[in-house]
């Protein structure tokens, strides 16, 4: 990721870990994710937020 965004390592490092970051780095991230095929999912359902695929994965090839 860090490539993909011209971000140090550590910078993405501290998003893993959920520490505050700038609004411009969380949105750059945000656009890289969605870029690549996954969503934000708010924090409804009591389940929190978190992310997923945009569509599933196709089912696999039987035999």
């Amino acid at each position: 990721m860090a490539s993909a965004t011209g971000m140090s390592p550590n910078t993405i490092v501290r998003f893993e870990r959920g520490e505050r970051m700038r609004d411009r780095t969380v949105a750059e991230l945000r656009t890289l994710f969605e870029s690549n095929g996954l969503e934000f999912i708010d924090e409804a359902d009591g389940k929190g937020p978190g992310l997923r695929f945009r569509q599933p994965f196709p089912a696999e090839p039987e035999g």
